[in-house]
């Protein structure tokens, strides 16, 4: 059986994680604003819409 050398590339895989947590932190934001109630401190999601997140 034949080994695959893989070569780690931590730098491509930090870059790869910070895109997707900013991709999803950006929808869950347009989420709260357009489907959340505005309060003293931010937004409020209950109902259905909190189900998704």
């Amino acid at each position: 059986m034949e080994k695959i050398a893989t070569k780690p590339n931590l730098r491509k895989r930090i870059f790869a994680g910070l895109i997707d947590y900013s991709l999803m932190s950006g929808m869950l934001y347009i989420m709260f604003v357009y489907y959340g109630e505005k309060t003293l401190t931010g937004y409020k999601l209950e109902g259905f819409p909190a189900l998704t997140t």
